[in-house]
């Protein structure tokens, strides 16, 4: 049976699928941290600061925190990070 780790190595690159996967994690664990989002055990903030300027606000926070660990760490894992990306996943 596979855990998250060897699931997603099935859905990547297979030239380097243990690398990306690896590096991917990494740089959601460093922009959650950013975010203050890393803690599992509290509500994120989208429960409770719902105005549109607050959930405007998280969003550049998001873009900022996304594109600084890109430019950092020389990747582009979050690319694909839109506001389309954002609605989806607000469901």
């Amino acid at each position: 049976m596979f855990g998250t780790q060897g699931l997603c190595c099935l859905f990547t690159n297979p030239l380097a699928r243990e690398r990306i996967v690896k590096e991917r994690r990494a740089a959601f664990k460093r922009v959650e941290k950013a975010l203050g989002t890393y803690d599992s055990t509290k509500l994120p903030r989208c429960y409770s600061e719902t105005s549109r300027e607050d959930l405007f606000e998280q969003g550049l926070e998001m873009g900022k925190a996304c594109l600084d660990d890109m430019l950092e760490h020389n990747h582009e894992h979050f690319v694909w990070v839109t506001p389309r990306y954002n609605l989806v996943n607000a469901r």
